[in-house]
């Protein structure tokens, strides 16, 4: 029975998964951001959160064009000036960005 996988150059899924990102209107750096994040997870044999996992690329893309996720928000840090902490709002965009 022939080996069913086939070994992708993380280089070149790294620069495939950030084209595909920034096609969406997501900027080159929050594109490769991402995209570092998703081979990242596969690299570390996360696959469920990899590029091809359950939250991985195609879904990326599916809630941006379903308008679930927002390609131009930026993140921003909300301050409470009672507490000692801050919370980011990534503001419906993208989360590895805003986690960063």
């Amino acid at each position: 029975m022939a080996d069913r996988h086939v070994r992708i150059d993380s280089g070149a899924l790294l620069s495939f998964t950030q084209k595909v990102i920034a096609s969406t209107g997501v900027s080159e750096d929050r594109a490769r951001t991402t995209a570092d994040i998703l081979v990242g997870a596969d690299l570390r044999g996360i696959s469920s959160h990899g590029v091809a996992g359950g939250t991985g690329l195609s879904e990326l893309i599916e809630r941006i064009r379903e308008g679930a996720i927002f390609p131009d928000a930026l993140p921003e840090i909300e301050h409470n000036n009672d507490w000692a902490l801050a919370t980011v709002n990534a503001r419906g965009g993208l989360g590895p960005p805003a986690a960063l």
